[in-house]
């Protein structure tokens, strides 16, 4: 069962799904089972973690420690836990994109951009992401990659669009 320890206190955390972090947090008389029924649906396009905050659920019930300021910071910790996935994802699509740059190969070009775009975004850097996301789709032509599509799971210029709006709209 996944708990992260923060301070000596275990945090018991759920995760379903992939994508954009959604953070579910329960009010003070429940725990995550609140949200059973919620985290599936939202589990098909982005990543949904389900917090038992301290004192409830199955996270440890200390006697004290339950202000506003400790229970965030043990949100903090249970997000901690993932970014090093998120950080391993983004040096590699930087690492992709040198040697796409080295290259000067055009479709080489196109998916590096997208990959550190899709990678800056899941780090909270839509600003950025949304720089390389653009120089994807520049990059996208068509006739080339619509026909990869199938082998490579999906539509490069499909998917960096997708992304380009969810960080365009993450930036208001």
């Amino acid at each position: 069962m996944p708990h992260v320890n923060r301070s000596g206190v275990n945090i018991y955390y759920e995760t379903y799904g992939q994508g954009v972090p959604l953070v579910f947090l329960h009010p003070f008389s429940t725990n995550g089972y609140i949200w059973y029924f919620q985290t599936f649906s939202f589990a098909r396009t982005n990543q949904c973690v389900v917090i038992d905050e301290r004192g409830h659920g199955r996270s440890d019930k200390p006697p004290q420690g339950y202000a506003i300021t400790e229970m965030a910071a043990d949100v903090m910790a249970v997000l901690d836990e993932h970014r090093p996935e998120y950080n391993m994802a983004h040096e590699l699509a930087e690492h992709s994109l040198r040697e796409a740059q080295r290259k000067q190969d055009p479709s080489q070009l196109m998916w590096g951009h997208y990959f550190l775009g899709e990678t800056l975004r899941f780090l909270g850097q839509s600003a950025l992401a949304c720089v390389h996301l653009e120089k994807a789709l520049t990059l996208y032509d068509p006739a080339q990659h619509r026909a990869l599509a199938v082998r490579a799971g999906g539509d490069a210029g499909t998917d960096s669009l997708s992304e380009l709006a969810l960080a365009r709209w993450s930036l208001g």
